[in-house]
């Protein structure tokens, strides 16, 4: 797909040299050259190592930077930071009290789990119906290809939220299936997902992504290769995630030098 945009590119600013040759001076086709060879550059180094049926690798046990901790803890915070290929990840951890969502503490060990309490329930999990659910915001729209599970009791069932609609909203005091009206929509739940870690087949796009334990009241079907179901709570945390960035970047930039074109029929 990038390819194909990138070659666009260039078709427009070949086709471009026969309509302004004639009327743009030889310094101000040497300036079209040079803002021209720096899109094109940019555009590949942003996009030229990761194609678009390549995905990104996070690994969520080495963040860039953690923020807000519990008092007296190297273990739980707030928030995660992370970056790869040049694209950047905010991860924040939501959970139920009282049947409500309130933002919780994200521990770190053998990957992100949700809560700061005893084992099994630091994990993302849906004991009893207190659904936790790991927030990951990027600064591009992504599609999730793979999850990496770390730590696991029992099971890793996992439902998949993705924001196609609107924008983020706070969380606090609603429940889960809520959000389904506010831009959310499923993008599918996945059985044991420790084992079978491909998701997303539907390469749904989306900068804030909602990863949790498997939840019914969310819409979604069951989706991937392995369909046995076990019994139980799910207890998980996830420890990596491989992303495809949405293949449009080089496009745009495509679009926003062809537009340079008229200004420069107009240099006599």
């Amino acid at each position: 797909m990038v390819g194909v945009q990138v070659s666009k590119l260039f078709k427009c600013v070949v086709g471009g040299t026969a309509t302004i040759s004639r009327s743009v001076s030889r310094r101000g086709w040497l300036w079209a050259l040079v803002i021209g060879g720096v899109v094109v550059g940019q555009a590949a180094h942003a996009h030229g190592t990761h194609p678009a049926d390549d995905c990104i690798q996070f690994n969520l046990k080495t963040p860039t930077k953690k923020v807000n901790p519990y008092p007296g803890s190297t273990t739980y915070y707030k928030e995660y930071h992370y970056s790869a290929g040049g694209i950047n990840l905010k991860v924040t951890g939501w959970s139920y009290h009282n049947g409500k969502i309130i933002q919780d503490w994200v521990g770190l060990w053998d990957g992100l789990g949700v809560e700061r309490t005893n084992s099994p329930n630091h994990a993302v999990d849906n004991h009893n119906g207190d659904y936790d659910m790991l927030l990951l915001c990027f600064d591009v729209p992504v599609a999730l290809k793979s999850l990496q599970i770390g730590w696991v009791h029992n099971d890793s069932d996992v439902s998949l939220l993705a924001l196609t609609g609107g924008t983020l909203s706070n969380f606090t005091g609603k429940v889960w299936q809520a959000l389904l009206g506010e831009g959310w929509e499923s993008a599918g739940d996945y059985y044991d997902v420790k084992q079978n870690p491909n998701v997303n087949p539907d390469k749904i796009f989306a900068e804030c992504w909602l990863v949790g334990a498997y939840n019914p009241n969310l819409g979604g079907s069951w989706l991937g290769g392995n369909k046995n179901v076990t019994t139980g709570p799910d207890y998980f945390k996830l420890a990596g995630l491989c992303v495809i960035p949405e293949p449009t970047t080089v496009g745009m930039v495509g679009l926003a030098f062809c537009g340079l074109l008229p200004l420069l029929r107009r240099r006599r």
